[in-house]
């Protein structure tokens, strides 16, 4: 459920049961993946339970000045018993901990030769069995920037893993499930950072992660065990000397400069599954939507009495864009709200 509220007050969006998130899928965009962020797992299952809540859509009024606030996220306590597994007396004494650190939570993200460090959420409260979430509107680029590639994170596998470096990797091996993308070789420095072992000053938290054999012990040999005990549809391969399962080593002279991950994925071809990722990979913003909704009624013949193909939704949803529309030279001059009008009276007909 939506709650539209005043031009200066946010937008809050409750969740009140399993229904309204995605049954398989979670998507996580490319800055986030690659970003300097550590989480401990009941932090990670939290920020993973606001991204399966995400939705362009929820942005709109903030993206376009409506409001001047960022959209609140608020899940009742059932939600919270079956994302957690947790009983929903168990629910505060797990969540307090992990809440009280999120919020001092910092998310490094890069961008060429600049980088920036900001809070993932500005608020996290629960409350009388509902806990809110207020993120970072600073981030919103990030959250939402799907369009620059993200990956499909199946949430109910990224739920069971319990360690958070074995959730860490998962993801980003998810962003790599399509032939057409590869994922190269990770330098052992950009490792460190993708895996959240840097302070802010771009220090190792722990020093004896500057040796890769610690690093390999400790963190990529048992979230490699987890994944491949977990999700059955991602195989990974030993290096060619047999030496190493999952990943290789790679050397510049004798010293270990970079990781390659060794993996393969199966996309079932269940077209119920099939259908879920397509319709993932080919979400449409608000705006988008508006757009060629735009271009079907500037296309509409006044003469003409041919029915058209035109929802009442897609033309309130143009209407709610019309700033933006307008703003980048798309006219709504006479000619057009005529046959606008014409798509909202037949719309309205074939809904009577």
């Amino acid at each position: 459920m939506v709650h539209h509220m005043t031009v200066q007050d946010a937008q809050v969006v409750e969740t009140d049961g399993m229904k309204d998130l995605p049954a398989v899928f979670i998507k996580e965009s490319h800055k986030l993946i690659f970003s300097q962020l550590r989480l401990t797992p009941i932090e990670h299952d939290l920020f993973a339970l606001f991204l399966a809540r995400l939705n362009k859509e929820h942005w709109e009024s903030f993206r376009t000045g409506k409001s001047i606030n960022a959209p609140v996220y608020v899940f009742a306590n059932d939600v919270l018993s079956q994302w957690f597994d947790e009983d929903v007396q168990g629910l505060y004494s797990l969540l307090k901990e992990p809440a009280q650190r999120l919020i001092n939570r910092s998310i490094g993200i890069t961008d060429g030769d600049s980088f920036q460090f900001l809070s993932l959420f500005k608020k996290v409260k629960y409350k009388k069995g509902d806990l809110t979430l207020i993120p970072n509107d600073l981030l919103m680029n990030e959250f939402l920037g799907v369009s620059h590639g993200h990956a499909q994170v199946p949430h109910q596998i990224f739920r069971k893993l319990k360690r958070e470096y074995s959730k860490r990797i998962y993801t980003i091996l998810c962003r790599f499930q399509s032939d057409k993308t590869v994922l190269h070789d990770i330098s052992i420095d950009n490792l460190h950072a993708y895996l959240g072992l840097l302070d802010v000053h771009g220090n190792l938290s722990r020093t004896s992660y500057s040796r890769v054999t610690e690093l390999v012990d400790r963190i990529i040999k048992p979230a490699i065990e987890e994944i491949d005990h977990l999700d059955p549809n991602i195989t990974f391969n030993f290096c060619e000397n047999k030496k190493t399962y999952g990943f290789e080593l790679k050397r510049k002279k004798r010293k270990v400069v970079a990781i390659k991950f060794l993996f393969s994925w199966y996309i079932p071809s269940n077209k119920k599954e099939k259908k879920l990722r397509e319709d993932l990979q080919e979400e449409k913003s608000s705006y988008q939507l508006a757009l060629e909704t735009y271009t079907k009624v500037q296309s509409i013949e006044l003469e003409s009495s041919t029915d058209l193909d035109i929802t009442s939704a897609e033309l309130h949803n143009l209407m709610a864009n019309s700033p933006e529309l307008q703003q980048n030279n798309y006219r709504l001059e006479e000619s057009f709200m005529l046959k606008f009008s014409k798509a909202m009276t037949f719309a309205k007909l074939k809904s009577s």
